[in-house]
């Protein structure tokens, strides 16, 4: 059963708020951009969260092998420069990362750019 969503963004860069609303979507975040995703398996309850979150893409759940989509999106924090903060000493399970089975290579060798 497909959820709408009504997410206000607030741009810091041009100081617009931006309203998205759609009801096909599977995840909060209509944008372009990875992001950062709370997650919470409908099967057994599991929560994690994950720096590589992506619109309308799901993670599998490591427990249930059930796919799940994020219940709230945010944007990444920021560190000097600009850059998005990421811990790389974290290692991203490709093998239950959506982004990653569609892609077909790792989705954090995409960065920041948009896709």
């Amino acid at each position: 059963q497909a959820q709408a969503y009504v997410l206000l963004l607030f741009c810091s860069r041009n100081h617009q708020l931006y309203i998205m609303s759609d009801s096909s979507s599977k995840t909060p975040y209509q944008g372009q951009r990875r992001v950062f995703g709370h997650f919470q398996c409908p099967s057994c309850k599991r929560g994690w969260q994950s720096g590589n979150s992506w619109a309308n893409n799901g993670q599998m759940c490591n427990k249930c092998n059930v796919m799940v989509y994020p219940h709230q999106q945010k944007p990444l924090e920021k560190v000097a420069g600009g850059e998005d903060k990421c811990n790389p000493t974290v290692s991203h399970p490709q093998g239950l990362c959506g982004k990653c089975k569609k892609l077909g290579y790792p989705c954090t060798k995409l960065g920041t750019r948009r896709y």
